[in-house]
This record gives C-alpha cells, sequence and structure tokens, in this order.
C-alpha cells in the first residue's frame, strides 16, 4: 500500500537537504575537518569545480529518492507508532549503512561522525517537514 505524498513538499525538503550540505560542509561547521579526515587538501576541491553542477543535481534526485521512501515509512508509522519512532528508524538504518563504509574505505571516527551527524540532521529535518506539512 502506497501512502500520498505531497510533491511540493518533497521538492522543498530534497531543496534543504543541498542547503544544510552547503552549510554542514563549509568552513563555518565541519568543512576543513572533513577536507582533513577525507585526505584532502582546499587545492584537491579546487580542481573539482567543473563537476559542482552534477554533484547538486546528483544530490537532489538522490534526497528525493531518500525522502519518497522516507514518506512511505512515515505514512505507514504515522498509523502506528509516530514521529518519533521514524526518526529512530532512520538512525537505525543510515548509522549502519555508514559504519560500513567507515571501514571499507579506512575512514577515521571523525568522517564517520561528520557524514552520520549530517544524515541524521537531515533526517530529523525531513521527518518534521513531511509530518507537518499542511496537508
Amino acid at each position: 500500500m502506497f501512502y500520498p505524498v505531497q510533491e511540493i513538499a518533497l521538492i522543498v525538503t530534497a531543496l534543504l537537504g543541498l542547503a544544510v550540505g552547503s552549510i554542514w560542509y563549509s568552513p563555518f561547521l565541519f568543512g576543513v575537518t572533513w577536507l582533513r579526515a577525507a585526505g584532502l587538501t582546499e587545492a584537491d576541491v579546487e580542481h573539482e569545480t567543473h563537476i559542482y553542477a552534477r554533484i547538486v543535481f546528483a544530490a537532489f534526485l538522490g534526497n528525493l529518492v531518500f525522502l519518497y521512501a522516507l514518506s512511505q515509512i512515515l505514512g505507514a508509522l504515522r498509523e502506528t507508532v509516530g514521529v518519533l519512532s521514524s526518526i529512530l528508524l532512520v538512525t537505525l538504518l543510515v548509522a549502519p549503512l555508514f559504519l560500513a563504509m567507515l571501514v571499507w574505505e579506512k575512514r577515521t571516527p571523525v568522517y564517520f561522525c561528520i557524514h552520520a551527524g549530517y544524515v541524521l540532521v537531515y533526517a530529523a529535518l525531513s521527518v518534521g517537514v513531511l509530518t507537518f506539512w499542511p496537508w
């Protein structure tokens, strides 16, 4: 059974993810620490400016897929246990996947915490927007 989805809410929340990511990975928050944990320098990132549009587009599409799945989970959970459980579910789904990448890519715990923190903040904001969007 599929639950109804408000397309405008998905688009707004997908754009919210881009905004949160831009702030999260900026030098003002975790950008410098993330570069160091990833083994990159600012020069490495500056050489890749020509692909930013593709990265943003791919992130937007990925956000839309994530949000559609999340909206279906929220629709099912809303009938039973509510928003808090859906945040917990997202946490339990995301953290193990990131942990596997951490081990496989031989990344530091700092790298894991920065990425997982972003996803958890974005997921929590997404749950809020998708749950309380004026239907």
